[in-house]
């Protein structure tokens, strides 16, 4: 017998990882992490590897991995991925957020790990400019040589 309902599971879903923005993901609980009896059985799978990820004691790396897992693991052409969003960043934002993206997980990493280097990767297609900064001088000063 299920003493909590879809909508519980739903509403305790929303607490560990919620999946409606960016913001919303980051200011999630990153500490519970066991659901008493309930721990394996009908928590569903969805959630089940969030719960793994809040065992991690570096919380900063575990809200980076939800953040990767949620809204950035689709290929950057479809529907899950908000590339947009990086893509609408301030310049002068851009470095840490490069910087965040591709940062190695923990040592000792328990649960899933979203490595960020295919959304730098998809990053890199969409504004190779951004990470060629010498390439246009490069070319100025060869044709003023010839």
């Amino acid at each position: 017998m299920d003493l909590i309902t879809k909508r519980g599971w739903l509403a305790v879903s929303n607490l560990v990882c919620n999946k409606r923005s960016i913001l919303d993901t980051y200011t999630s609980n990153h500490v519970l992490r066991y659901l008493g009896d309930y721990y394996c059985d009908g928590i569903g799978d969805e959630m089940y590897p969030y719960l793994v990820l809040n065992e991690n004691k570096y919380k900063t790396e575990v809200t980076r991995q939800k953040i990767l897992l949620t809204h950035f693991s689709g290929s950057g052409d479809d529907d899950k991925s908000n590339m947009q969003e990086l893509l609408d960043m301030e310049l002068e934002v851009m470095p840490t957020a490069i910087s965040w993206i591709g940062r190695p997980v923990a040592i000792h990493w328990k649960g899933k790990n979203v490595s960020g280097l295919s959304l730098l990767y998809n990053l890199v297609r969409k504004i190779p400019d951004l990470f060629d900064s010498g390439g246009a001088q490069k070319k100025s000063t060869k044709r003023k040589r010839n």
